[in-house]
């Protein structure tokens, strides 16, 4: 098809470059987001080294440790390791409204009937079969 102010050869240079742009910023989203996860990593990584410290110099008996108070030591069930609290989430309750309740329980019913209908006609045929 022509295009009008563009020569054919110039329309084919566009499509390149469109291409080029494409891998180019897919290239770099994944840049990106390999720069996201290596972060999140070193994080992680420093929280764990923090741990382990913790609980090697709780392990170990040097005169800095036996100064210091131990990481290990539990008293009343409570660990004096220094580490994030844990976030517990609010419990939430699931609320049915009625009517939708009612529903179910009356679709529940009518499957149970047309199932135990279907068993019947089933015994019956296979009771008609053998004799």
């Amino acid at each position: 098809e022509d295009i009008k102010g563009l020569k054919k050869g110039k329309y084919n240079e566009f499509l390149l470059l469109d291409q080029f742009y494409k891998r180019y910023n897919k290239v770099l989203l994944d840049k990106l987001a390999i720069e996201k996860q290596k972060n999140t990593l070193e994080k992680e990584n420093m929280f764990f080294k923090s741990l382990l410290k913790q609980y090697l110099d709780g392990v170990s008996v040097n005169d800095d440790v036996m100064n210091a108070q131990n990481p290990l030591l539990v008293v009343n069930h409570k660990i004096s390791l220094n580490r994030p609290p844990v976030d517990r989430a609010e419990l939430k309750t699931t609320t049915i409204e009625a009517n939708v309740e009612i529903n179910n329980i009356q679709m529940q019913h009518k499957q149970l009937i047309e199932c135990l209908k279907n068993a019947t006609i089933k015994k019956l045929n296979l009771v008609s079969f053998l004799s």
